[in-house]
């Protein structure tokens, strides 16, 4: 009689350690940003943050690199958003074989106003890179993204392999119009208002 209170016990310690685990691998299962410092295989550094300006580089230590896991980094930024995720993949093709591949995923968006009449945000930048896991190669793609209050971000991304680790740079910048541009736009403006006086006088 006295064992079932005891098999009870054990079987409500047994549940809940159980489901403790679940809970456990259920959190653990779920992709995260790393911070910066634990992103040992991407390591970020950050070289320009400014309300216009903007420069990060990572090293992409591929000697450590596992196709089971994704890499994450998430470099500390004031001005400017950003975050990146790298992974190895291996891509089957029939009659063909198998292939290593590299792949990469960017995000980026400008978080300040550098100038009254600028919005808070610029648009997002979202890039997808993927490139075959051989020994050298070298690549760029270069994208203009509206900010609100007539400027625009450059961005401008870089993927380059010399033998070794690969090492990614993300450029942006804050598009002001030149004074050049300013003073074109108002002679144009002039020319305009004077053909339409030359009109109403004839």
């Amino acid at each position: 009689m006295r064992l079932k209170p005891i098999v009870l016990s054990m079987a409500v310690s047994l549940a809940t350690l159980a489901a403790g685990n679940a809970h456990a691998f259920a959190a653990a299962s779920k992709p995260s940003a790393l911070p910066a410092s634990l992103a040992l295989d991407l390591t970020p550094t950050v070289i320009t943050d400014t309300a216009t300006d903007l420069k990060v580089q990572w090293t992409w230590d591929l000697l450590n690199a596992s196709s089971t896991l994704n890499l994450f980094s998430t470099p500390k930024l004031v001005n400017w958003n950003v975050s990146l995720a790298s992974y190895t993949k291996s891509v089957s093709v029939p009659d063909l074989g198998s292939f290593a591949m590299l792949a990469a995923t960017l995000d980026a968006q400008h978080v300040s106003a550098p100038h009254s009449g600028d919005a808070g945000t610029g648009d997002a930048f979202h890039y997808v890179w993927v490139q075959s896991n051989v020994s050298s190669f070298s690549g760029s793609t270069t994208s203009l993204l509206a900010h609100a209050g007539a400027h625009s971000d450059t961005y401008t991304f870089d993927a380059v392999r010399t033998g070794g680790d690969v090492q990614f740079t993300l450029t942006a910048v804050h598009a002001v119009p030149e004074p050049e541009t300013y003073a074109m736009l108002l002679a144009g403006l002039g020319l305009v208002g004077a053909a339409a006086r030359r009109r109403r006088m004839r």
